[in-house]
């Protein structure tokens, strides 16, 4: 189970009975806050996010980084850490819970977070697309691909493509841009950035 603690940004809001929920965008997929879970499965407002929490307090073993995890998140009171949970969390917590909710909220979440999900996954399938011609053009950043994942640095990466460590530095940073060397986080502002860098290395200038 993950606590990578990363930034993270709201992708919509969506109703459930009189709760609005705000998805959470991390690992191409939406999130709900422990406090939105927690007024959804129709805790007292004012001890949602607590009695959460609780619950996952609770069974925390039986939860993976694919459920549950602490990013951080904008709110009233500043950038703070919070923990989400994803569509299979909120499956557990829902039936953990003992709340006269639950069973609804797991056949609304069930069917409502998938949908919400299939745009993004649609991007996330053309940026994977536009990533792969991107590296098919670019035998450079094919290699500077190759030597990141046996976690070489900038420098030892110079030597063995022959380029200046800044230079390096400088591809690496618009690799990432295009979210080559992350995982997609702002999905349309790196697919415009992979298709702008496109036509670059389709006309052979990649150096």
């Amino acid at each position: 189970m993950t606590n990578s603690i990363e930034p993270a940004t709201k992708l919509q809001t969506i109703n459930f009975h009189e709760h609005t929920v705000a998805l959470i965008e991390h690992n191409g997929e939406p999130w709900l806050t422990a406090t939105d879970l927690g007024n959804c499965l129709g805790y007292n407002p004012a001890n949602a996010r607590q009695g959460c929490l609780n619950l996952f307090n609770r069974h925390a073993d039986e939860f993976t980084e694919e459920d549950t995890g602490v990013i951080k998140l904008m709110t009233p009171g500043g950038m703070q850490e919070t923990r989400i949970f994803s569509r299979t969390g909120c499956n557990l917590i829902s039936f953990f819970a003992s709340t006269k909710r639950a069973k609804a909220f797991r056949l609304w979440a069930k069917r409502t977070l998938v949908e919400a999900n299939k745009p993004r996954q649609a991007t996330v399938q053309l940026l994977a697309q536009t990533q792969a011609e991107l590296l098919r053009h670019a035998p450079l950043w094919r290699d500077i691909k190759h030597y990141k994942t046996l976690g070489l640095n900038h420098g030892e990466i110079g030597k063995l493509v022959n380029r200046t460590n800044d230079t390096v530095r400088h591809h690496v940073r618009r690799m990432e841009a295009c979210g080559i060397l992350t995982a997609p986080k702002s999905l349309p502002r790196q697919q415009q950035t992979a298709f702008d860098f496109l036509p670059h290395f389709q006309g052979g200038s990649h150096a």
